[in-house]
């Protein structure tokens, strides 16, 4: 039977071949139209403008970019991102499979991935093996099969003829690696070369000796050892095996293959500093991988630089017309991930520069190298219990200095809208605000370019109408004098959102846990380590090392002048800044919006949730006996509709707390039973009903007793700006 997963048998549909489709689907559907008008129409009035609507066509084409799964809002993180996004290869998506349907064998790596397919750079999660990425040489066919390229062996010599070749056609030949050592003139140092071959290209006497020493597996591909001039290609690079990303870590025969997956995947989320640094130990692909996914600035022609400024350089080209002789600089364009991108002048006035040289750097390149982390000094040590678990300790000097610092770019956006009390107004004039707050408002009301803010600044002022109210006798007077009321207006302004700075810097490290002064770096013996990353818990690293040389030295104590006990591991290590901020995740909620069915607070950020108190959350409560503490938390801070009322007014008022009462949960169970036809009584311990009120019953009676409206909904919600505009 043929292998469903191998390569032969699979192909890519590029993004064209997707469209082509959807336009097929766009004409069917204007053929269809077309018959009908003309059946219907006299012959006389007939022309293409009434027979022909294109409707059916745009549309086709606008549903594929809007909502297609493989219209995807590209990843802009860094250089690297947006590359292997373009690189991606996915089985998922219309007319491919499903996360849930699909098996192992579907998501495994497969023999014929080689050269073809990254067996590393996949996702973590219920996408792993379903999404991969095209391998470094790895091109796709006319067809949509992958080809991979080798070098021809002729007469156990290697050329320099390359040939690409698709899964199936590797299979009739014997292909060595590319590691395999070579003389100068392209011959084999060893008398026998290790090669991969399948069946169908060994020799008979192999195929003898095979199915005498029960090694033969069927179709797969076997490793052997022949003479070189049995030899028909070798491998292009030890690298084509791999994708991009996974081609950038150094030594990564060395890694495991789990660690390495998370290195690939993690280069991607990696922020652009302020001041990009190249690795000190690079693959070589750095160069080649920024040319192709940075935002460089490379010299068209042979020239001399003549103009350098932030904004612009401009090249006098020996044989280009003048209008290609400028080149404008992009500063601090938002990206989708909110980083910038931003090109820097690598050149000065009067440097003579060759076609394809690099001008100036985009976001995260160093010297047009790719450069996506810093290289930081720092020691392996436990310090003080702070560096637990993952958890690292970095010098202040990195956090005054910039040295992890990025910029990020935010759009805010307000609008002006029409409500039932009359329509909104931006203006500079907004009512009890002081003079020294709206200093950076233009006369339209809208923030000036430039201005310095902090949060809770007003950016865009805005003022929505109140409700009618009582007239006083001034207003009545005025009203009198003027005929105008005057309108009286709320402040709906737009503000800088809290945890904002005004140059947005934010410092983040995998788990930051707070900065060590610089007197706490150690000594080593040649100098001071000033840099010391300060500390990262060798516990976190040994297992993930393989054996080397130690490499460490004495330290001493910055504070007490002595030694450490132990020699201790000092040397640079690659550090990337990646995209989870703290801004993005730091997160509180007292009250807020709860669930329609269980009465439960909802969860997540975006929701404005609290924090899920699980099932085991709760056995932990049950195993230290805290009976009133886990009663509380799954009652009056939870579901307990009537309850938590209460306690927000007992809070206010500072009264003692009111008894918990019957969590809602409890009331959905009691119904779902109900729903089983169970006749499902709830009794007190001396035997006596208890009677479950319905959560209207709840609501009605809490309105009651506390003389409060609670059809209103949650403040601050989208219901709420609603009602306030009157708009619903």
């Amino acid at each position: 039977l043929d292998d469903q997963d191998h390569f032969a048998n699979r192909r890519v549909r590029p993004v064209g071949e997707l469209i082509q489709n959807q336009v097929r689907i766009g004409l069917s559907r204007m053929e269809r139209v077309v018959r009908e008008r003309m059946s219907s129409q006299d012959q006389d009035g007939i022309s293409p403008l009434t027979l022909i609507n294109v409707r059916p066509l745009v549309g086709a084409i606008k549903e594929f970019f809007n909502s297609s799964q493989l219209s995807q809002f590209m990843d802009q993180t860094n250089a690297l991102s947006g590359l292997t996004h373009r690189r991606r290869l996915s089985a998922l998506g219309p007319g491919g499979l499903s996360r849930e349907r699909a098996g192992f064998e579907v998501r495994d790596v497969h023999f014929s991935h080689y050269g073809r397919m990254c067996p590393i750079e996949t996702p973590e999660g219920p996408n792993i093996g379903l999404q991969g990425a095209l391998a470094t040489y790895a091109r796709v066919n006319p067809f949509g099969f992958i080809e991979t390229p080798y070098r021809r062996v002729k007469n156990g010599r290697v050329t320099d003829e390359v040939r690409y070749m698709a899964a199936d056609e590797e299979e009739e030949y014997v292909i060595a690696e590319a590691n395999t050592a070579l003389n100068k003139d392209g011959s084999f140092v060893d008398p026998k070369v290790l090669v991969r071959r399948s069946p169908q290209a060994a020799t008979l006497e192999d195929l003898k000796k095979m199915l005498e020493a029960e090694s033969f597996f069927g179709s797969t591909t076997d490793l052997a050892l022949v003479d070189p001039e049995q030899v028909d290609f070798i491998d292009v690079s030890p690298r084509q095996i791999v994708s991009v990303a996974t081609s950038l870590i150094p030594f990564l025969e060395h890694d495991d293959a789990n660690r390495a997956l998370m290195g690939a995947n993690m280069q991607r989320q990696a922020v652009p500093l302020v001041r990009a640094e190249a690795p000190f130990v690079g693959t070589g692909v750095e160069a080649r991988a920024a040319r192709d996914g940075a935002d460089l600035v490379l010299a068209r022609d042979n020239g001399t630089v003549e103009l350098v400024t932030g904004d612009r350089i401009v090249v006098r080209y020996d044989d280009l017309p003048k209008k290609d002789h400028e080149h404008d600089l992009v500063k601090f364009r938002r990206s989708n991930q909110d980083t910038t991108i931003n090109q820097i002048p690598r050149v000065r006035e009067g440097q003579k520069v060759k076609k394809g040289d690099l001008l100036a750097d985009g976001p995260s390149t160093d010297q047009g190298e790719l450069a996506l982390g810093k290289n930081l000094l720092v020691a392996l040590m436990p310090w003080e219990g702070y560096n637990y678990e993952d958890a690292i300790i970095i010098s202040e000097r990195l956090v005054k200095e910039d040295v992890l610092t990025s910029i990020h770019v935010k759009e805010h956006e307000v609008d002006s809208r029409d409500t039932k009390l009359g329509p909104e107004e931006i203006t500079r004039d907004i009512p009890n605000l002081s003079e020294d707050i709206v200093a950076d408002l233009d006369d339209r009301g809208i923030i000036r370019v430039g201005a310095e803010v902090a949060p809770g600044d007003v950016l865009v002022g805005k003022v929505s109408p109140k409700g009618e109210t009582e007239l006083t006798p001034e207003e009545r007077l005025l009203r009198a004098i003027f005929g105008e009321k005057a309108r009286e207006v709320r402040n709906t302004s737009l503000n800088v959102p809290h945890g904002e700075t005004s140059p947005s810097v934010y410092v983040a490290t995998p788990v930051f846990d707070g900065a060590h002064w610089d007197e706490a770096s150690g000594e080593s013996v040649h100098s001071t380590i000033q840099q010391v990353l300060g500390s990262i818990n060798p516990e976190s690293v040994d297992g993930k090392r393989l054996v080397g040389q130690d490499g460490k030295v004495r330290l001493r104590n910055g504070r007490t002048g002595e030694y450490y006990d132990n020699p201790i591991t000092v040397g640079y290590m690659y550090m990337l800044k990646l995209h989870h901020l703290v801004d993005d995740k730091i997160h509180a909620r007292s009250t807020g919006p709860y669930s329609m069915i269980t009465q439960q607070p909802l969860g997540g950020k975006a929701q404005f949730g609290g924090q899920r108190f699980g099932e085991m959350e709760v056995w932990a409560l049950e195993a230290y006996g805290a009976a009133y503490c886990l009663q509380e938390i799954l009652t009056l801070k939870s579901d307990d509709v009537f309850g938590r009322v209460h306690v927000y007014e007992s809070i206010v008022k500072g009264a003692n707390l009111p008894e918990p009462g019957v969590p809602e949960s409890f009331k959905v169970l009691m119904k779902e039973m109900k729903a089983l036809c169970l006749d499902v009584e709830v009794l007190r311990e001396d035997g006596r009903p208890v009677e479950l009120a319905d959560l209207d019953e709840d609501i009605y009676k809490t309105q009651k007793e506390l003389g409060i409206n609670l059809t209103r909904p949650e403040r601050g919600s989208d219901a709420d700006d609603r009602l306030r505009q009157g708009s619903f």
